[in-house]
């Protein structure tokens, strides 16, 4: 008899703890409320009969309808709404009037699952592309950096190892002078002394002697400072003998050949090499490229500005005394002034 109440007593307070399960239509009533839509609304959206919208919201399913088209109104009705499909679904089967359908139930589940995966999916693919990019960047910024700086080391580099295209023009020039003053000038002095002594020759008269040192000769002789002294067609043999050119070059020559005091300066080339001389009125003394073996004696106003294409191969005297070429650079041009002011 004390058992009895207690079971009853017990089964109440269990009662009252139990929240109840929400029904599909109750779900789909305070959806539509919330929303301010009367059951014509919905009826007329969904092209349902309003009887029919005002069973489901009752949770009046007939039984006789087939459970796909119960489903079909509930997903379109929630779908309406923006509200969860499955959430709806869910309350439709604890009425127990349908078995669940597993791939109902799990729907939402893998849904869920599907957009993490596919998250996590994109997240990765923005890291690589980030990576990617950066490395795009970084390597045009290097190669932008590279064609700078070879941008600025091909001229200089093009003008030191190169001297000889640097002053191409220049070159060309002095060439052309070159060839013109040789179609000009008058037979040789040992042409004259070679003439036969029965050969009657008119008795000489120098207009003007020559007062400015030659440039040097070569295969190619370059343009002397002035044109050499006018002589009348006949010299005295003698004369020509005992006084030759003060500053002639001599090429094919030892470096013990060279007299230090035959010019102002003097320069030996134990190479080929390309040189430009100017002296301090600013005209060109010599230029154009020295072969071997070739001693060049000049004179001019000092100082002199000089460039050598090759100073490791120049040997050069002024006024008697030997200038140390060691201080210029092997491969590179020198461009230097001499004497050194002060």
């Amino acid at each position: 008899m004390t058992q009895k109440p207690e079971t009853h007593e017990q089964e109440l307070s269990e009662a009252e703890f139990e929240a109840p399960m929400p029904r599909p239509g109750d779900i789909l009533r305070a959806a539509r409320e919330a929303k301010k839509l009367t059951t014509a609304d919905v009826a007329a959206r969904l092209r349902l009969r309003k009887q029919l919208v005002e069973e489901i919201e009752e949770n009046k399913f007939d039984p006789k309808v087939a459970g796909t088209f119960t489903r079909g109104y509930l997903r379109a009705y929630a779908k309406l709404l923006e509200i969860p499909e499955e959430e709806v679904l869910a309350a439709y089967y604890e009425l127990g009037l349908e078995a669940p359908r597993k791939d109902a139930m799990q729907s939402f589940s893998r849904r869920t699952k599907q957009q993490t995966a596919d998250s996590r999916l994109m997240i990765l693919t923005y890291v690589i592309a980030a990576i990617i990019l950066a490395s795009v960047v970084l390597f045009a910024w290097q190669q932008a950096n590279h064609e700078d700086e070879r941008a600025t080391q091909l001229p200089q580099r093009s003008l030191e190892n190169d001297p000889a295209e640097a002053f191409s023009d220049e070159a060309q020039a002095e060439q052309t002078s070159e060839n013109e003053w040789i179609d000009e000038t008058p037979q040789d002095e040992t042409e004259v002394q070679e003439a036969s002594p029965q050969q009657q020759v008119p008795e000489p008269t120098v207009t003007e002697t020559q007062t400015n040192s030659e440039s040097p000769i070569e295969g190619e002789i370059t343009l002397e400072n002035e044109p050499a002294a006018e002589i009348t067609p006949a010299v005295d043999e003698s004369v020509v003998e005992e006084e030759p050119a003060p500053n002639a070059s001599v090429e094919n020559a030892s470096i013990d050949d060279v007299d230090p005091n035959a010019g102002d300066l003097v320069f030996y080339f134990r190479g080929d090499c390309w040189v430009r001389i100017d002296d301090a009125s600013g005209e060109n003394i010599a230029g154009g490229v020295k072969r071997t073996g070739y001693i060049m004696p000049l004179n001019g106003e000092a100082p002199y500005s000089i460039q050598l294409g090759a100073p490791d191969l120049v040997e050069m005297w002024y006024r008697g005394e030997r200038v140390d070429m060691s201080q210029f650079r092997q491969g590179r041009v020198a461009r230097f002034t001499w004497p050194v002011s002060g």
